[in-house]
């Protein structure tokens, strides 16, 4: 198991196989939670690039779902790119 904490005093820290720490010093609602955020985004990524095929057939998958129901709008982008170009 992976534990991402912000202490090796973390009580899930001790069950964990790695500890990867990611100092957030949370003492306030408006507070960043970059370092935790970018750790999670880099793993995503990693695992991601490993399993290249399944991911890929997964988002297809994920796309075919949201045309059918109209989750979002389709821009094309050729008339993107020109509107672009007038401005």
């Amino acid at each position: 198991m992976i534990a991402i904490t912000d202490s090796l005093l973390s009580p899930i820290a001790e069950f964990a196989d790695y500890r990867l720490l990611a100092r957030s010093d949370i003492s306030a609602i408006v507070d960043s939670l970059v370092a935790p955020l970018s750790l999670i985004n880099s793993l995503l990524v990693a695992l991601a690039l490993k399993m290249e095929s399944r991911v890929t057939k997964v988002f297809q998958n994920l796309e075919d779902i949201w045309d059918e129901y109209g989750v979002y709008e389709k821009v094309d982008e050729a008339e993107n790119d020109n509107d672009n170009k007038k401005e």
